[in-house]
């Protein structure tokens, strides 16, 4: 025996093992599974008499070589030889026979025009061997079987099929002998392949070459073996065979022997001819008997069986007739067309090999068309119904076809006129005149240049802007047909009243006013006159002018289209010019220096209601009568802004000079007595922002007692205040310092030391 996925199998080293039965247990449980794996789905024994009790049997095994890990054919079967009736039979011989030949068989499939998945694969094994009947013809049967496990765990009708095996058998009665009968024989492996949903119309038929009558039946396959490593009927390869009666596979229930698949009609044999019909709707593997009983003289010879299985798959057909596009109704391709279309393109949704296949378009009606292009154009010129098909078929006459509708309508006729005042502005009045074609109006579309309006009949319209515009009116019908005018309207009327607006209708002078015009329709190619009641006039649009005195203006607008209609207003008191406030105060105070540093402000501006100090940028509070402490010395001005009731604003400047001021003087005499009390001799008064200081102190023989330049530094009453103490009396002393804006300054005078 030879077990896939052994990269060396020793056959002789296997035969010892299996005729040494412990040592094979042990060898057996050691091998994976698989070694044994399910594979089987089918086969058959069949003999032919030669005579002298000498007969030549072959027996045919199938197995399901799709699988890289199911099991291979067993390079010996186990022929297994019984004598007697049913349970009474006694084994009387058991051999091997050696694998004659491997072959693969092409997949056979009940319709040739479908395309089976891929993946499928089976063989056969062959094995002759020949057996002489000593106690031939024999007045008991002779009982041929060989045994083993397992078949296809995917199988769907009975139950544990990885765990059912199959018995191949064949039994040569007492009238087979007698009459030195041969067996009939399959003529052909049946169809392993059923595509779900397709009629089965195959021969499962045999031949007999004693011309005997041959009846056929469904029955129940024979199992036989199991999955035991051990002895018995139960292992892999029961050794010798069982004896009959053999198992019969268990049939998961709906399927039955007389019923091994589902199908819509129900798949049957003819019982004379062999002939498998039906439509099997169910997916899946199914085990199949096939009995057939061979008659002589209305005496039954003997029974061969075929067992064997039927694969039931989604197949693909080999041709279709499948279409672009439309839309299916009752198994028909439904295609519009609209007239002003003019041409249909027919497409294939498919790749065709115009080499293999044969492609027919006919499309009649109105008009009559055919073609054999992959995708072929129709110029329609008649409105109406059209049917036709398309048919496409492969080498091996294996056809489809697929119905196709086309409806071609009318299309509507667009058509609209307007009137409207063309001098005037006023709305645009427009008149749907179309006409129908095959069905009502679905969709009225009206592209009125400044707005898009749909489903109204009859609009009108108000252009806001003045110009050429591009009118069109779309229409659409239930058809999908379609039909569209388009028009051109001159726009440009003069506008049915003129609207002007000021920035602002009342202000004081100098007032500039900006004027815009909003009347319409009107642009830049109107010609738009102004006259302010001044006595300036401008042109355009949107115009600026200054009104420099007090009074009640009237504003004239003239407007001229473009075509010469014209159109006129006068906006009476539009503009009006108030009295402007004016700004005015009184400085109260004079000769302002830091120490007169009061500032008195009075108010007497006129034509207003508010206004605002500032002084020197710094804002105070807004009283008719302020005085104010000037924080500094220097030039500083005084801003008056006044506010009119309107807005306007008018403002006044004027400066005053803050003189800084210094009053220097010094005591006439001092007291250095170190009591704390005028001990020092130091300048008093104001002297702020004085430089260049000099204080020079003389005795009376003129010599210099003590001199400074810091004016905080006081005389102590020392030789510059670091010697001894000068005598009481009498001394001179001489300043100079330059004023914060530059004017000289000395002083002289005495002073007197008192101890």
């Amino acid at each position: 025996m030879v077990f896939i996925g052994l990269s060396i199998v020793n056959y002789e080293f296997v035969s010892a093992m299996i005729i040494k039965k412990a040592t094979q247990t042990i060898f057996l449980t050691i091998l994976p599974l698989w070694l044994f794996g399910a594979h089987i789905i089918g086969g058959e024994l069949t003999y032919t008499c030669n005579g002298g009790g000498d007969y030549d049997f072959v027996l045919n095994m199938y197995r399901d070589c799709s699988n890289p890990n199911a099991g291979f054919f067993d390079q010996e079967a186990i022929i297994g030889v019984y004598k007697g009736i049913g349970a009474d039979a006694v084994l009387v011989d058991v051999f091997e026979t050696d694998l004659l030949s491997v072959d693969n068989l092409m997949p056979t499939q009940t319709d040739p025009c479908a395309i089976p998945p891929p993946g499928f694969c089976t063989q056969i094994g062959v094995y002759n061997f020949s057996y002489t009947i000593d106690d031939w013809p024999s007045d008991e049967p002779y009982t041929f079987v060989y045994q083993r496990c397992c078949r296809n765990n995917t199988i769907s009708n009975i139950l544990s099929p990885q765990d059912t095996g199959i018995s191949f058998m064949t039994e040569i009665g007492v009238e087979s002998q007698a009459v030195c009968n041969s067996s009939p024989y399959f003529e052909n492996l049946p169809p392993t392949i059923i595509c779900a949903g397709k009629d089965i119309n195959e021969f499962a038929s045999a031949l007999d070459n004693d011309g005997d009558q041959l009846v056929y039946e469904f029955c129940a396959p024979f199992a036989g073996g199991g999955d035991n490593f051990g002895d018995g009927c139960d292992a892999v390869i029961p050794d010798p065979p069982c004896p009959p009666p053999f198992t019969e596979v268990t049939f998961v229930s709906p399927y039955s022997l007389s019923q091994p698949l589902l199908g819509d009609p129900v798949v049957e044999i003819d019982a004379t001819t062999g002939l498998l019909t039906g439509s099997p709707n169910f997916l899946g593997q199914f085990v199949v008997g096939i009995c057939v009983k061979e008659f002589r003289n209305g005496v039954l010879l003997g029974v061969t069986r075929r067992d064997i299985q039927f694969n039931v798959v989604l197949c693909e057909p080999a041709v279709t007739a499948v279409l672009d596009g439309g839309e299916i109704i009752d198994g028909i391709n439904q295609y519009q067309l609209c007239l002003d279309q003019g041409e249909i393109q027919f497409d294939y949704a498919g790749v065709i090999d115009t080499d293999q296949n044969e492609i027919n378009w006919v499309l009649e009606g109105p008009e009559s068309f055919a073609s054999q292009a992959e995708s072929p154009l129709f110029q329609i010129n008649e409105p109406g119904v059209y049917n036709g098909y398309f048919l496409v078929s492969d080498e091996n006459d294996c056809t489809d076809t697929a119905f196709l509708a086309l409806n071609v309508y009318n299309n509507p006729v667009a058509d609209f006129s307007y009137v409207y005042d063309s001098c005037v502005a006023g709305p645009v009045f427009f008149s749907n005149s179309s006409t129908l074609g095959d069905a009502p109006f679905e969709e009225i579309i009206w592209n009125l240049s400044d707005e898009i309006i749909d489903d109204e009949q009859a609009p009108s319209y108000f252009y806001t802007s003045p110009g050429v515009k591009d009118v069109s009116l779309v229409l659409v019908d239930e058809n999908g047909c379609t039909d569209s005018l388009q028009s051109t309207i001159l726009y440009q009327p003069a506008p049915a009243v003129i609207v002007v607006r000021p920035s602002v209708e009342e202000f004081c002078p100098p007032a500039e006013i900006e004027i815009d015009n909003l009347s319409f329709p009107v642009d830049e190619t109107y010609e738009v006159v102004w006259e302010f009641g001044d006595g300036s006039v401008d042109t355009g649009l949107v115009v600026t002018n200054i009104y420099e005195e007090v009074g009640l203006y009237d504003i004239s607008v003239s407007i001229t289209s473009p075509i010469g209609c014209k159109v006129d207003s006068v906006f009476e008191e539009l503009i009006t010019i108030q009295e402007p406030p004016v700004a005015d105060f009184e400085i109260v105070g004079s000769d302002f220096s830091n120490i007169n540093n009061i500032l008195g402000l009075e108010n007497q501006a006129q034509n207003f209601i508010g206004f605002q100090w500032y002084v020197d940028n710094i804002w105070v509070p807004s009283q008719d009568y302020l005085e104010y402490e000037l924080p500094d010395t220097g030039a500083m001005e005084i801003l008056m802004a006044v506010r009119h009731p309107l807005g306007c604003v008018d403002t006044i400047t004027r400066s005053i000079d803050v003189k800084p001021e210094n009053r220097v003087f010094f005591p006439n005499a001092f007291t250095p007595n170190g009591d704390a009390i005028h001990d020092v001799f130091l300048p008093k008064g104001v002297y702020l922002g004085m430089r260049d200081y000099q204080l020079e102190i003389y005795d009376r023989y003129g010599a210099i007692v003590f001199s400074t330049t810091d004016i905080y530094e006081g005389w102590k009453g020392t030789h510059q205040n670091q010697g001894s103490d000068v005598p009481i009396g009498v001394y001179q002393y001489f300043v100079k310092y330059t004023e914060p804006r530059g004017e000289k300054q000395s002083l002289r005078g005495s002073v007197t030391i008192i101890r």
